[in-house]
């Protein structure tokens, strides 16, 4: 998605993709990692 917004179709929201796609990628993986945790210690145990 960032490669599309950079070289592909450039305009001024890609600006915006480029700059809020770290961020919310971060989010996720602040959701998705004790998720992560939390399900592999119930199925080891």
């Amino acid at each position: 998605m960032l490669a599309d917004a950079i070289f592909w179709h450039s305009d001024a929201q890609g600006a915006i993709a480029v700059v809020l796609t770290p961020v919310l990628q971060g989010v996720a993986f602040l959701i998705a990692a004790p998720l992560a945790w939390w399900a592999g210690r119930r199925m080891r145990g």
